[in-house]
């Protein structure tokens, strides 16, 4: 494999990499739904399962949940049960758009900083109103 099209491939989302698995066939006759082992070894790296395609994408940090699904989401992979996987990949999906509308939402509620407007100049002050 040429590193050109070793890129290409890792672009592919997850979504695509679960359908090929589930078009997969032997001979192009029999079905066979597998993934490839660069799946796999997709699947095994942080920064390039399906947490980390969320995490890229809607900019949401990592969490207990997170890390959960993404290990399931690796066995599922890596046991090739395709279902599972993108039952999986969905959960991730809607788990991450959730948290990013709550931080959204939080970001929204917190009260806008104004820039310090200088006071109005007062009127001068006659020495007379001063010393009474």
């Amino acid at each position: 494999m040429s590193p050109q099209t070793g890129e290409r491939t890792a672009m592919k989302r997850w979504e695509q990499r679960i359908q090929e698995a589930r078009e997969r066939r032997v001979f192009g006759v029999l079905p066979y739904p597998r993934f490839t082992r660069e799946d796999r070894e997709l699947a095994a790296n942080w920064s390039t399962c399906a947490v980390g395609e969320v995490r890229r994408r809607y900019g949401v940090g990592m969490d207990r949940s997170l890390g959960a699904f993404g290990v399931r989401f690796y066995r599922a992979i890596l046991w090739n049960r395709i279902e599972r996987a993108a039952e999986l990949h969905e959960t991730i999906e809607s788990y991450a758009l959730t948290k990013k509308r709550e931080q959204w939402e939080r970001e929204r509620a917190r009260p806008v900083a104004t820039p310090d407007v200088p006071a109005a100049p007062s009127a001068p002050r006659s020495t007379e109103a001063a010393a009474a």
